[in-house]
């Protein structure tokens, strides 16, 4: 897995500080609301690729 970038490390941080200050039900929430955004991206990205690549009905 590549390293993450400096602006990456600060952004994780910066995450890290902003966890501290909420309650469980807002680190769930938002926990939940990142992984549908990834689940989303991995999507487009798939969908991009067999578009590219011209495979599947993408």
């Amino acid at each position: 897995m590549p390293e993450l970038s400096l602006e990456q490390c600060f952004a994780l941080a910066h995450l890290e500080k902003e966890c501290e200050q909420m309650t469980l039900d807002q680190i769930r929430d938002r926990l939940i609301q990142t992984y549908e955004r990834t689940l989303r991206m991995e999507a487009q990205y798939r969908a991009a690729l067999k578009k590219q690549w011209g495979i599947g009905d993408a």
